[in-house]
């Protein structure tokens, strides 16, 4: 009988140091964890789609559109605004309208041969040009109760189209188009048959379709960026 006590004694000594030793395994494991330093992340530029710097001037011919008003001169400003906000320190050489550029150099066409002839006339090394597109307001009718009166949220669409043009060879070397859609006015249709329409002002009408386009059209211009892992 003594000699089973001690046996079974025994057993029990060895199963407590084993967990003894596996608890202290443990505790230096998370011991270990706590003391390594967390993993830090790098930012990493990525360099823009076109380095317009590798350009000496470039000419920017004012946007040509079909929007009522005086558009055409915001949207060219807008444009060069983004470009120069994207890459600081491109020069850009603000020229007349197409039909002006081309009549200056004999051409009647922006194709190859006249933009060469532009390169060679106003010693630009490349050539921006534009187009932005928008559509009729189109609105959405609400009528009130009764139809007396017939309430409408307006729209507008738009697309805008640029181009960069190499004025050495006359080649495209990048276009990008952007589309929108946005609201621009409430209309109120009187029953007499009045229609009422609250925005009149070309750049309050289009200002936010322009800007948002002219964003899309321009990331190309900007470096991004992304995270990584930093080695130890």
């Amino acid at each position: 009988m003594p000699k089973v006590h001690r046996l079974a004694l025994t057993n029990n000594n060895l199963r407590i140091s084993f967990l003894s030793l596996m608890l202290l395994m443990a505790l230096t494991y998370l011991i270990g964890c706590s003391s390594s330093p967390p993993l830090k992340k790098e930012k990493v530029m990525v360099p823009p789609v076109v380095n317009l710097k590798e350009f000496g001037v470039i000419g920017v011919i004012a946007f040509a559109s079909n929007a009522e008003g005086n558009v055409q001169p915001y949207v060219t400003q807008q444009f060069m605004q983004s470009v120069q906000s994207a890459q600081p320190g491109v020069r850009l050489l603000e020229m007349g309208s197409e039909d002006q550029i081309l009549k200056s150099v004999g051409h009647t066409q922006l194709n190859f041969e006249a933009i060469r002839s532009i390169g060679t006339t106003y010693k630009v090394d490349a050539l921006f040009y534009g187009n932005l597109v928008v559509s009729d307001i189109k609105p959405d009718f609400n009528f009130s109760s009764g139809f007396s009166t017939m309430r409408a949220q307006a729209y507008v669409e738009g697309h805008l189209n640029n181009k960069l043009f190499e004025t050495a060879s006359g080649a495209t070397i990048w276009t990008h188009l952007a589309s929108g859609r946005q609201p621009v006015a409430n209309l109120r249709l009187i029953t007499d048959g009045s229609i009422n329409v609250g925005v009149t002002d070309p750049e309050e009408k289009y200002g936010q379709l322009v800007d948002e386009m002219v964003r899309h059209n321009t990331r190309d211009f900007r470096p991004s960026h992304y995270y990584r892992t930093a080695s130890r």
